[in-house]
Parts: structure tokens; sequence; C-alpha cells
């Protein structure tokens, strides 16, 4: 059985890769995406273990989960 892996970038079709030039006008833009990003990814992975009601965890889940998509939905 063959091992499987990532393929690096640039060992990829430039057809297959997204064009950040065409989403964000300057690498400063994307960085500050993707550090929010980083941020909500955190804030949601901070729900594990935590006691509050089925319906406040959901809300405050959903809430976070919106803006992630809205971030990456540009």
């Amino acid at each position: 059985m063959s091992e499987k892996r990532l393929q690096k970038r640039d060992e990829i079709s430039d057809e297959y890769k997204w064009k950040l030039e065409d989403m964000y006008e300057t690498d400063e833009l994307w960085e500050a995406e993707c550090e929010k990003a980083s941020q909500l990814a955190e804030k949601l992975s901070g729900f594990k273990g935590h006691r509050q009601t089925v319906q406040q965890r959901c809300l405050i889940f959903l809430r976070s989960r919106m803006s992630c998509l809205i971030i990456w939905s540009v």
C-alpha cells in the first residue's frame, strides 16, 4: 500500500490554487483575516467541557461559526 502525503503548494497546478490577490488587495489584509479566523477557532474550541445550557452553548457557537463563515466568504 503506497503512503499518501499532502503535496506542497509548488507541486500543485495553478488551476487548483486560490488566487488570493483576487480576494485581498494586500498581504496585510489577508494576514488580518487569518488572525481573526484563528481567534475565532480558539473561541470555538473553548466550548469543550464548559457547563452551560444547551441553548446558550448553541447560540454562542452558531454566532461564532457565522463570523468564521463571513470571514471566509469574501
